[in-house]
């Protein structure tokens, strides 16, 4: 055998040994360096993509949505002209003709929905590298792109997935659920109600997909990492879904034929303090508050706002005073007519107040604050605060964000001296000279007529241990005193004189109405009713609100009276407590014209 035989070994080690050197090599660069230059390199070839995750659903008592994510598509263009199946060179190595060509762009174009000329002049451009070719893409336009993608690898095209958050009632629980904002780092975050409540539940953790891209060819190679995204949790609350529409399609009557400046209700469930509906006009279209104007107004609910309560707010003054022993029930209490004079002031009745004696129970179904004032001027200074105290009516409301207003008190100078006895304990007695939001006013109702303590009210279902006690460990009053407030109360709803109030056979309810002039401007009346029942047993309360309406008579009675009634009524029937006569209002959903009053139709007010 001759020394240059290709036989010999050393002409078939020698190309071993040369591939040995080259990868030794390349395990030492690797290893002596691992940071910027190698991470540079792979990072040229590597792409890298954020997978959102869904935001958890946000739901009613018994776990219908009323706000969940769901998937949007966008069509995108995102590859160099070098790496399309289009580019001259890839299209030479796979011999695939003009022809073939536009035959690919015409089912790609029809796909999307796209005139083929106007997706040929994106896809052929040499420039362009990324661009969003369609947004918002129909479920049945994803599906046929879906196969064509997939037929025609190497497009440079892909679906690109994203979240659109969605309340399946629309306006009808816009104020309390709130809206998400998408911030300066892409992410979406509650600006307002329970959306922002819920911040530390609702958002999911973003997964991630490395792909490497296969150089000269079409396609990518996936294997360098992928993390699945993972969806938020639910965040399960106790308003009732039907109960709420219910609400909104009220409030949208009452405002349709009052004009107030706004109203609001709340309904309470009175034995646990869940709220079962919450809701005020102007609303606003919670489609478009993640991406177009919300003024201001829009994130403060209606039925947020502190309010001066008016003669509903004589049933507590009468009960402590009964509790307290200074007044009896029977007692009669002499009406000296339309008005009683008190050193340096008149207090007068409102018009067409019976003028006659009464008890304090007569005092509360003919909202006499003549006889209140005497009631009050015995009860005192220090009792009066005492009670005020013992309802907790301005204790600070979190259930939502933002919070509900802590309401206003007489300052401490108001009630000193001659001030205190002539003018602010006479006003108290019937309900002015102080503001109380409509959450605490349900709330001191709750406890009032249950004889029970006042609970902390309670908005998510799995709420913590320490909310679901009472705030406060004993019943403010005794079983006879809340009997008699109910009975009364109960009576006034019966006085069908003049009362539009509504009346049922099977139905046992009470009520109280208030109507008071906004602290500073006594041409805005506030009009108040606060509705309760069964009368055998509490189990729900309403507060109706509707401020500033446009009437020939101004009366919580006239104007507020019948929503919470008939307000009352369907949250029974829902519950099974009576039985349904009210037809169910009409679904609010989606795609529904706006006919609710709004913000964005007030002029931006």
């Amino acid at each position: 055998m001759s020394r240059l035989s290709p036989m010999r070994p050393l002409w078939i080690l020698l190309p071993l040994g040369l591939l040995y050197l080259v990868l030794g090599g390349r395990l030492v660069q690797l290893h002596a360096f691992p940071g910027d230059d190698v991470g540079g390199l792979m990072n040229v070839l590597a792409d890298s993509s954020r997978l959102d995750a869904a935001r958890g659903p946000i739901t009613a008592r018994d776990g219908t949505p009323l706000a969940l994510d769901r998937p949007v598509y966008r069509l995108v263009l995102d590859s160099p002209w070098k790496y399309r199946r289009f580019h001259p060179e890839n299209r030479n190595s796979h011999a695939r003709s003009g022809a073939s060509v536009r035959s690919e762009l015409e089912r790609l174009a029809q796909a999307a929905g796209l005139p083929m000329l106007d997706l040929a002049m994106i896809l052929l451009d040499p420039v362009r590298s990324y661009k969003v070719v369609v947004d918002g893409l129909d479920p049945v336009a994803v599906r046929r792109l879906r196969v064509e993608l997939r037929d025609l690898s190497g497009s440079g095209l892909h679906l690109e997935q994203s979240w659109q958050r969605v309340q399946l009632y629309g306006r009808a629980f816009s104020h309390v659920v709130g809206a998400c904002r998408t911030d300066e780092q892409g992410q979406r975050r509650g600006s307002f109600g329970l959306e922002k409540t819920g911040e530390q539940l609702l958002p999911g953790v973003p997964g991630y997909k490395q792909t490497q891209r296969v150089t000269g060819r079409f396609g990518v190679n996936p294997a360098m990492g992928f993390r699945m995204p993972q969806d938020g949790a639910a965040l399960q609350t106790t308003l009732d879904a039907a109960l709420g529409v219910f609400v909104h399609a009220e409030l949208q009557a009452g405002f349709a034929e009052y004009t107030p400046d706004w109203n609001a209700a709340l309904v309470l469930d009175a034995r646990s303090g869940e709220i079962l509906a919450v809701h005020g006009l102007p609303d606003f279209d919670p489609q478009g508050a993640a991406s177009g104007p919300l003024y201001e107004d829009s994130f403060f609910l209606p039925a947020r706002s502190a309010v001066e309560p008016g003669s509903t707010f004589k049933p507590f003054v009468v009960a402590w005073a009964l509790d307290q022993g200074v007044i009896r029930g029977d007692e009669i209490f002499h009406s000296p007519g339309t008005s009683i004079r008190l050193p340096g002031r008149t207090v007068n009745n409102a018009n067409l107040v019976s003028t006659a004696d009464m008890t304090a129970g007569g005092a509360l179904v003919h909202s006499s604050n003549v006889v209140m004032v005497q009631i009050g001027r015995r009860l005192g200074i220090a009792r009066m605060r005492a009670m005020l105290d013992a309802f907790h009516f301005w204790d600070p409301v979190k259930v939502l964000e933002p919070g509900f207003d802590r309401g206003l008190k007489p300052p401490e100078h108001e009630w000193k001296g001659s001030k205190g006895v002539t003018w602010t304990l006479p006003s108290v007695s019937f309900g002015q000279q102080l503001m109380i939001n409509p959450l605490r006013l349900g709330l001191a109702y709750a406890a009032l007529v249950r004889c029970e303590p006042v609970r902390t009210p309670r908005l998510l279902r799995a709420a913590p241990a320490a909310q679901q006690v009472p705030s406060a460990g004993v019943a403010p009053l005794r079983p006879q005193t809340s009997a008699y407030i109910l009975q009364h109360m109960q009576q006034m709803v019966q006085r069908r004189a003049g009362r539009p109030l509504p009346h049922w056979e099977d139905l046992e309810w009470g009520g109280k109405s208030g109507t008071a002039q906004l602290p500073g401007n006594e041409l805005v009346n506030t009009c108040t009713f606060v509705a309760v029942g069964p009368v055998a047993d509490p189990s729900i309360v309403v507060v109706v609100v509707q401020q500033n309406p446009v009437a020939e008579k101004i009366s919580g009675t006239q104007i507020a009276g019948p929503i919470a009634g008939r307000i009352l009524r369907r949250a029974l029937e829902l519950r099974g407590e009576v039985a349904p006569i009210l037809g169910p209002a009409s679904c609010i959903c989606l795609d529904s014209p706006a006919s609710a009053a709004t913000l964005d139709g007030r002029g931006g007010e």
